[in-house]
């Protein structure tokens, strides 16, 4: 299987009662906001009416993520890690998935999305009071797990660990998304006599990858084409270069924000680099150049941000990769 499951003794019961529910971190699911859980929105077409979020077509990957939500739904605790690049929909597949849970068991789960004062501050402080049918939302994982204080994360991975195997707080979900890069860095273990600062998130994350392909199959374009499917799909379908309708739908809005909340003069004519010739402002047409944006969307700023962040000149290709702030 591609999730780690951790096997519980007994099947499940009824669920929790509402007094136990509310002693509990989360909210019930009804209650929660894609979008404020990270999920990115997508493109509006003109005169048309549409939700924020198109409706979805599953993937691959939706397939493996529903096997480890089955295995919950009979009672184990699952972690399933989604590995894929920049806006390829592991955070719309998550909250796909959670849709998937409490239809098939309604008003049972319950999310939690910690992040405050910070994301691994606010896991440590109270992973303790994860009971059973929760869904620990840990998006961009990389923030809890290999935060600015090494121990800090660690602690948060060791608690994410006990929380699996701990039969009397089961069943839970715990959903993570990383890039590719982060899940290296967490997940190769160093050679000998070198430091190993992430034993413990290493531990956690071993079997648990679900891979997110970078852009749809010719054979999946093709099944846009059905009526049913979401207008903005089809529209993306014929726009987007390579197959990547994902990016497009979800990078189009973060664009238009950055550049019209960049900095002038210099935010925006850095960005008007990158768009077509005789382009005045940017619309969805300009992810046709996604390849280079994908990666090199940044926020904008001032000169005297540029040397802060390591690069003091302006910018006629993208800065290095490790100064980037990366729309995800």
């Amino acid at each position: 299987m591609a999730a780690q499951v951790a096997k519980q003794a007994d099947p499940p019961g009824p669920g929790p009662s509402a007094e136990a529910q509310q002693s509990h971190v989360g909210r019930p699911l009804g209650e929660c906001d894609p979008l404020m859980l990270e999920v990115h929105p997508a493109i509006q077409l003109p005169g048309e009416q549409t939700d924020r979020l198109p409706g979805y077509v599953p993937w691959a990957h939706d397939t493996h993520m529903r096997q480890a939500a089955d295995h919950v739904m009979q009672g184990t605790s699952a972690l399933v890690t989604l590995v894929g690049g920049s806006s390829t929909g592991k955070t719309r597949a998550c909250w796909e998935l959670a849709q998937y849970l409490d239809r098939q068991q309604p008003g049972r789960w319950r999310l939690w999305h910690p992040y405050d004062p910070s994301r691994p501050e606010a896991t440590a402080a109270a992973l303790d009071q994860v009971g059973p049918y929760t869904i620990v939302w840990l998006n961009e994982a990389q923030h809890y797990l290999s935060p600015p204080d090494v121990r800090l994360g660690e602690r948060v991975a060791a608690g994410l660990r006990a929380l699996l195997h701990d039969r009397q707080r089961g069943p839970v979900l715990v959903l993570a998304t990383l890039w590719q890069e982060f899940w290296s860095t967490l997940t190769t273990r160093p050679r000998a006599g070198q430091p190993d600062p992430y034993t413990q998130a290493r531990d956690l994350l071993t079997g648990t990858r679900v891979s997110v392909a970078d852009g749809f199959t010719p054979v999946e374009l093709a099944g846009l084409d059905q009526a049913k499917v979401d207008p903005r799909f089809r529209v993306a379908a014929d726009r987007a270069e390579g197959g990547r309708i994902i990016q497009y739908l979800a990078g189009a809005p973060e664009l238009k924000d950055r550049y019209q909340t960049a900095p002038r003069p210099r935010g925006r004519s850095s960005m008007l680099r990158w768009m077509p010739v005789g382009s005045a402002t940017p619309s969805p047409s300009h992810i046709r150049c996604w390849p280079m944006l994908h990666r090199a969307i940044l926020t904008i700023t001032t000169g005297t941000a540029w040397v802060r962040t390591g690069w003091s000149r302006p910018w006629p290709t993208p800065p290095p990769r490790a100064k980037e702030r990366v729309v995800r």
